[in-house]
C-alpha cells in the first residue's frame, strides 16, 4: 500500500478554509484562497444548476447557507450566480471560476 502518512502531515481544507464566525464561508472563493495561500489541499462538492452548469456547493438544499429554500438542482445558472452565502456578499462559485483561481495548484 502506498504511504499515505502525508495525510496526517497536512491538513485538508474540507469545502475550503472557511472561518468559525463564518465571515469566510464554506465553499466561498476567499475559503478556496485561504486554502491556496496555507498551501492545503482543497475537498468539495459539486452540484448542477437546473440548467446544467456545475457549481461548487456541499448541500442537495440552498436552506442552511442561503436565503433561498429548496433544492439546487431547481434553479437556473442565473439565479444561482447572484445567490449569497450566509449574511456576507460571497456568491456560489461555479467549478470553472473555482478552477480557474486554483490554476492546477
Amino acid at each position: 500500500m502506498k504511504n499515505l502518512s502525508w495525510l496526517r502531515e497536512k491538513p485538508i481544507a474540507h469545502r475550503g478554509l472557511h472561518s468559525k464566525d463564518m465571515t469566510i464561508p464554506e465553499n466561498s472563493m476567499a475559503a478556496f484562497q485561504s486554502a491556496l495561500n496555507k498551501n492545503y489541499p482543497i475537498e468539495l462538492d459539486v452540484q448542477l444548476s437546473s440548467d446544467g452548469l456545475v457549481f461548487v456547493f456541499h448541500d442537495d438544499t440552498l436552506d442552511r447557507l442561503t436565503a433561498l429554500k429548496g433544492f439546487i438542482f431547481e434553479q437556473p445558472s442565473s439565479i444561482l450566480r447572484k445567490t449569497t452565502l450566509l449574511k456576507t456578499k460571497a456568491r456560489i462559485p461555479t467549478l470553472e471560476e473555482l478552477l480557474a483561481l486554483v490554476q492546477g495548484r
